[in-house]
């Protein structure tokens, strides 16, 4: 509602109907009846807040996948996997409405990452010596950030009328959570997982603001996507260039820490007093 009604605003302000048109906005505002209904259901969604939806509908399956869990760790992760697999070779995804199109993270396949996530975090609680021998995968993980820089570097992006059937397998794609996206996440959090105790001491008190930005991340997601809006639009209405990207990412930072602490503030143990 927040963003919508910045680009309200910035429409009225400018005197430009285009702002209403940005971010697949324009169904709120040209068609607000089933927008509102699409809103609820999670099926009208605006970019920039569109995986907002995909929190909620991971937060809605996960009491089953923990149930499961606590009898096989084994038995939650086949079933995230064979979810994912199914959606990857037979391209199901949500569909949105009233806009015809689908979700642009897909529930189906962006589960995986929170399961296995889990099970990791469960496995690893309760079989501490899981842990150490997965740190013998940190130079296989480093080896494969460095192959996906180069394949970034080099802008490499496969053809999808040239690679095989089902094509999502070897595609790059993001609302399906493509292997290759998912391999990539993996291979980053294991290749970078120890660096933090390495780089914390030199760090000083900047380390305990960037604890505080995890610790709340999805407050501080909320806020940077209505900052990321507010600064399109600045830079859009001032036809700004390096001086004005620089103030914005800088205001955006502060801001984003800001709303760590915050957030920490709000909810600190206070202590009662009478008198």
């Amino acid at each position: 509602v927040m963003a919508l009604a910045m680009l309200a605003g910035m429409a009225i302000a400018r005197g430009n109907p285009l702002y209403l048109e940005w971010h697949n906005a324009s169904g709120a505002f040209y068609d607000p009846v089933r927008a509102v209904v699409g809103s609820v259901l999670l099926t009208y969604q605006l970019s920039y807040f569109n995986i907002l939806p995909l929190y909620v509908a991971i937060l809605v399956a996960a009491p089953a996948f923990v149930a499961i869990g606590r009898r096989s760790l084994a038995a939650a992760f086949a079933l995230s996997l064979a979810i994912y697999l199914v959606a990857i070779v037979t391209h199901t995804n949500l569909p949105s409405w009233p806009v015809p199109d689908a979700w642009y993270f897909n529930p189906l396949c962006w589960q995986i990452l929170f399961v296995t996530g889990f099970v990791a975090a469960e496995l690893t609680a309760r079989h501490p010596e899981v842990l150490d021998r997965a740190r013998r995968a940190v130079p296989y993980a480093i080896a494969l950030v460095m192959v996906g820089l180069a394949i970034r570097l080099l802008e490499y992006w496969p053809d999808p009328l040239k690679v095989p059937e089902p094509r999502l397998l070897f595609l790059f794609d993001k609302t399906y959570l493509s292997p290759a996206r998912l391999l990539s996440v993996f291979a980053l959090a294991i290749a970078f997982h120890g660096v933090f105790r390495i780089v914390q001491p030199r760090l000083g008190a900047l380390s305990s603001r960037l604890c505080a930005l995890g610790r709340n991340s999805l407050a501080v997601f909320s806020v940077a996507s209505l900052l990321s809006l507010a600064g399109q639009l600045v830079r859009f209405a001032a036809q700004g260039g390096v001086v004005t990207d620089i103030v914005v990412v800088l205001s955006g930072i502060w801001l984003m820490g800001l709303t760590a602490w915050f957030v920490e503030w709000r909810s600190r143990p206070r202590s009662s007093s009478r008198g």
